[in-house]
């Protein structure tokens, strides 16, 4: 599993983490693998915006990029990630745990 710069930013930015927490979410981070925001994720994200739709903010159009250029499925319970069209594309909501 991938996650980009978008997602660790988004996680860490909670307004009244405490320090335990923030250990946690960064241990939890960790364990998933980077994806780069390179060259072919920078250009499939400007396409995305440029289509004129703007149903996706730009870092959710990274993210979207970034699934595309690494042929992965985007997990989001966002609708916005998750219901969101275009080709390359594909997502599916995150089931809560059991």
């Amino acid at each position: 599993m991938y996650i980009n710069l978008v997602v660790e930013i988004e996680v860490l930015a909670k307004p009244d983490m405490n320090a335990k927490e923030e250990a946690e979410a960064r241990a939890l981070l960790d364990c998933f693998l980077w994806a780069e925001i390179d060259k072919p994720t920078r250009n499939e994200t400007i396409r995305i915006r440029r289509a004129g739709n703007k149903s996706l903010r730009l870092p959710d159009a990274l993210i979207a990029a970034s699934a595309i250029t690494l042929n992965a499925t985007v997990l989001s319970n966002d609708p916005h990630l998750r219901d969101y069209q275009w080709p390359g594309y594909a997502a599916q909501p995150c089931k809560p745990p059991s």
